[in-house]
């Protein structure tokens, strides 16, 4: 019959309950109020429905790992809805073998013990592993009782002894099957024994060659070792547990493991403290999962602060689109009609470039939404810093900061990159202004580019693609930025500067897209008080730049008299429209509606349709164009919107329209598109 002291009842402690259905906070409640406490166990009408840990709801680490978000949660959320159970009539040698067989991946701090079928305790994973090696050094105080009393019996000594070996393997057997690392010292830090999982951490072929080491002989370094030894003195000597230590321990393969350590002192039968129990499990998965879940958090943040970004580009960029139509047209009509030697001609076409610097703002909008395209060409670089350092833009800011030099060292040779001139213009213009506003007094700015072939990452990049880039320097002697700003200085909205008067967030928001949408890598080098250097690295191009169109207009678009029908809501864009494409020798009509132009078609047939998609109210373009296609189902169009190209310009397209122009188009580009749809349609 086994001694009653064998039996899991025998270990149990008393097991604290809750419902699923209460709170979080009073579990958090019960562990704070009893140290004791380890684990508390989840009923509802007597029937066991899971279990929490106090290391769950620990306060450190309940906020690191995300515990912390569920406190006014049901307790049924955290949970661990497949706990351990055993019967209190098991053996402790019963538990840990089915302690053994549970899933490797699952950590059970506390078992559960029935009786009947109902709660009647609980027990810790920890006691088990105490008491298995208690049991362990009684039965070998009774391995040299026997063999002291069998020295004449031979027969009846060697079956004791094999039995007392067979029961020393099983208990081996046991700790083994152990998926913590398991280990016990003497009062010397010494090793006396340890499970198969230390074993193969610390680079030893068998638990028993670990016997009589210490902690300098193992693969650990020696600030390690130094460690571990000096936790063990404190345990021993204070006589107290240490429970869920953090630390860092380098296995036999090099590696760094963060490992949960556990560390008991151990005692003899008159309660001295004769060495410690130790006991962990690596965590470092865990702690990648946790890392891991904080980045994606802060994705999601990103991702709704760029959705806000898209629902205001959305709201404003077609009106403003619209707008700037204007703006940007209407200097070229009136050029159209002005000598090449005109004095208005500068004037004229400075208001046209700042119109086209705002439609770049407004496509900045969609373009960090990533709702925009940008239009690349073969560029200069160190031409686009020459025209920057000309621009009304340049010369406000010299102006507004006289003391302040900005300097430029662009030397001889051509840096061709492929990209957007009005876009790098901005991304200069906005480096450019925080480099200046950066310098409290006197002081300087440089604008530097060079030729560089790189073959290595740069910092804050994994890789990079190896080849020729040119480089865009700016740099500053101001008052620098921070370590911790520096980390959200591309976030939107993020500004230092007081919003509204010299800056609105978006800035380098713009740049970071800007050199995205250019394949290229940016760098940032700033100390507080030392200034600040910006990097950028386009990938360089070695074809020359392909020149652009006259000012004037292009014998090549002048039309032979076919018939045009603009449809759009906005009248100035109809009279901009029908202005130019008469000078081009087209006959144009204008309807202000979808439903006005099916009256005109159903009266006059016309050659060519140029058609805004986004028309309120009525019907939009893609309503229209399908009403026009059952008058003339092969009716030719251009399609225009203020905003970046949609579904339905998609579907218009299928159904057999044409070319796609985003507003503000220019010119060139509407007489281009007019000229190239109706060859097409013939």
């Amino acid at each position: 019959m086994k001694d009653v002291l064998s039996y899991v009842a025998s270990i149990c402690e008393k097991a604290y309950t809750v419902t699923p259905e209460e709170p979080v906070c009073r579990i958090k409640e019960l562990f704070d109020g009893k140290k004791e406490v380890g684990a508390v166990v989840v009923t509802k009408d007597e029937a066991i429905k899971g279990l929490v840990m106090n290391i769950q709801l620990n306060d450190r680490l309940s906020h690191q790992y995300g515990f912390s978000l569920f406190y006014h949660k049901p307790v049924e959320q955290i949970m661990d809805t497949e706990p351990l159970i055993i019967d209190a009539g098991q053996t402790i040698e019963e538990a840990a073998q089915k302690a053994m067989n549970r899933e490797n991946s699952k950590l059970y701090d506390h078992i559960i013990v029935t009786k009947n079928s109902l709660l009647c305790g609980i027990v810790a994973v920890r006691t088990i592993l105490i008491t298995l090696v208690r049991s362990q050094k009684s039965y070998t105080l009774i391995q040299k009782k026997y063999a002291a009393r069998l020295e004449t019996e031979d027969i009846e000594k060697q079956q004791v002894i094999q039995k007392l070996r067979e029961s020393k393997k099983m208990r081996q057997l046991v700790i083994d099957a152990i998926p913590h690392a398991v280990f016990w010292k003497d009062k010397n830090s010494n090793y006396l024994g340890c499970n198969r999982k230390f074993a193969e951490d610390a680079g030893a072929l068998r638990p028993e060659d670990i016997k009589g080491l210490s902690d300098f002989d193992l693969s650990w370094s020696r600030k390690e070792a130094e460690l571990f030894r000096s936790q063990d003195r404190r345990v021993m000597e204070n006589n107290q547990p240490e429970l869920h230590i953090r630390q860092v321990q380098t296995n036999s393969k090099g590696e760094k493991c963060c490992l949960d350590t556990n560390k008991l002192p151990l005692h003899d039968n008159a309660g001295n403290v004769v060495g410690i129990l130790c006991f962990y499990q690596e965590i470092t998965q865990q702690l990648k999962d946790a890392d891991e879940r904080l980045r994606l958090e802060k994705q999601l943040a990103q991702a709704r602060k760029m959705e806000a970004i898209g629902r205001l580009a959305g709201g404003v960029a077609h009106d403003l689109n619209n707008i700037l139509s204007s703006i940007i047209n209407y200097p070229y009509l009136i050029m159209m009609d002005l000598p090449k030697d005109s004095k208005l001609m500068r004037p004229l076409k400075t208001i046209q470039a700042s119109g086209e610097r705002a439609a770049a703002i407004v496509q900045d909008l969609l373009t960090l939404a990533r709702r925009g395209v940008t239009k690349k060409e073969k560029l200069d670089l160190n031409m686009i810093i020459n025209e920057y350092l000309q621009s009304p833009e340049s010369l406000a800011l010299k102006t507004e900061h006289p003391q302040v030099k900005i300097r430029k060292r662009t030397g001889t040779q051509f840096l061709f990159i492929e990209g957007s001139s009005v876009h790098l213009m901005q991304t200069l213009m906005n480096l450019t202004n925080n480099a200046v506003e950066a310098i409290p007094g006197e002081g300087e700015v440089l604008i530097s580019t060079r030729a560089q072939y790189m073959d290595k990452p740069l910092e804050g990049y994994d890789s990079i693609n190896e080849g020729d880039y040119a480089v865009l320097s700016i740099s500053d002697n101001g008052i620098g930025i921070a370590k911790e700003d520096i980390e959200k200085i591309f976030e939107p909205f993020y500004t230092k500067k007081k919003m509204g008067k010299s800056g609105t967030g978006l800035g380098m928001s713009v740049v970071w897209g800007t050199v995205r949408d250019h394949n290229g890598y940016i760098v940032i080098s700033s100390k507080p008080g030392r200034g600040t250097v910006i990097q950028i690295y386009f990938p360089a191009c070695r074809q020359g730049i392909e020149k652009a169109g006259n000012d004037v207009l292009d014998e090549d678009l002048m039309g032979q008299g076919q018939s045009i029908l603009i449809i759009d809501d906005i009248p100035e864009q109809r009279e901009i429209a029908s202005n130019y494409l008469r000078k081009l020798n087209y006959r144009v009509y204008t309807s202000e509606s979808g439903e006005q132009a099916i009256e005109h078609l159903k009266c006059k047939a016309t050659d060519l349709l140029v058609l805004d998609m986004i028309m309120e109210p009525g019907m939009d373009g893609l309503e229209t164009y399908m009403k026009v296609l059952e008058i003339n189902p092969k009716q030719p169009a251009v399609i225009v919107s203020g905003f970046s190209e949609s579904e339905r310009v998609k579907k218009a397209q299928v159904l057999g329209a044409g070319s796609y122009l985003r507003k503000p188009y220019n010119f060139v580009n509407l007489g281009r598109a007019v000229k190239q749809e109706l060859k097409r349609t013939g």
